[in-house]
């Protein structure tokens, strides 16, 4: 799903992640440990494909497995709680959305060591988008300003850091 994503085959990659999801549904078979990653990436699939609607319920069962399979605290989950966030967000279904970044932000100051650089810029930057959603300029600049620091000069993060400036310049 994600190589075909990455080719802009869309449709192509969210039928497949459907079918992977289906796979690892089933009650035999060797698929039932990627039902997490199953959901987490069909969720971000179809949010990005403008179809909060339809990703909400994905995210949120993917919320729900992860912290089954991994345990309420784990660093992992800060991926799941994003892409959850970022729905919600796209839904105007704010206070959710900001209990769901602040639970990540939470991780991230628990377990920063084992959340990848990448997903902390984009937990900021999303918290930043959201408070300035939500009239908190000042927290969102402060946000957004932890993301670029996050970000730093590191080339393999230039994407991310674009991203940040992009949202301080609205």
């Amino acid at each position: 799903g994600q190589v075909l994503e990455k080719l802009d085959e869309y449709d192509e990659a969210e039928r497949a992640l459907r079918e992977a999801v289906r796979l690892a549904e089933a009650t035999d078979g060797p698929l039932q440990r990627h039902y997490r990653i199953a959901l987490t990436h069909l969720g971000a699939l179809l949010g990005a494909r403008g179809k909060p609607q339809e990703a909400l319920p994905v995210a949120r069962r993917a919320l729900d497995v992860a912290v089954e399979q991994l345990g309420p605290d784990a660093p992992n989950l800060v991926n799941v709680l994003l892409n959850l966030a970022e729905i919600e967000r796209t839904l105007g279904e704010l206070p959710q959305a900001f209990a769901h970044y602040g639970r990540a932000g939470q991780l991230i100051a628990a377990h920063g060591a084992d959340v990848e650089r990448q997903v902390q810029v984009r937990h900021y930057r999303g918290l930043g988008l959201l408070q300035s959603q939500l009239g908190a300029r000042a927290d969102a600049r402060a946000s957004l300003e932890t993301g670029l620091k996050v970000a730093g000069s590191d080339p393999a993060l230039s994407i991310e850091r674009a991203g940040v400036l992009l949202a301080l310049a609205h």
